[in-house]
């Protein structure tokens, strides 16, 4: 018989496509519970990261940021998953470096 983390397990791993359920139990240990974590609404990251809301919900629904379904159509994401997103996609290419011409050699 199922245990009842196995299916809160398969329920998350339903609602986060792109993610096995064994990268997502491992992402869950790598990060600890999360209960602490703040959890935030697609507008609040849409705001933070300056995208609209429905990218937030198409960034999830590709598996690019980790959510949690609450409700029928309501997704909350942590902070620590906005943080680890920008992190992953922060490169020295897309990072602009102010200069100023004075100090070039």
């Amino acid at each position: 018989m199922e245990s009842v983390q196995e299916k809160k397990s398969a329920s998350f791993a339903r609602d986060s496509p792109g993610w096995t359920a064994s990268e997502q139990r491992e992402e869950r240990k790598r990060r600890g519970t999360g209960m602490n974590a703040k959890l935030l609404t697609t507008k609040e990251v849409g705001a933070m990261l300056r995208i609209a809301p429905r990218t937030v919900r198409d960034l999830i629904d590709c598996g690019d940021l980790i959510a949690v379904r609450v409700g029928k159509r309501k997704w909350r994401i942590s902070e620590d998953t906005v943080d680890a997103y920008v992190r992953a996609r922060t490169t020295s290419t897309n990072v602009v470096r102010l200069v100023n011409p004075e100090d070039e050699p």
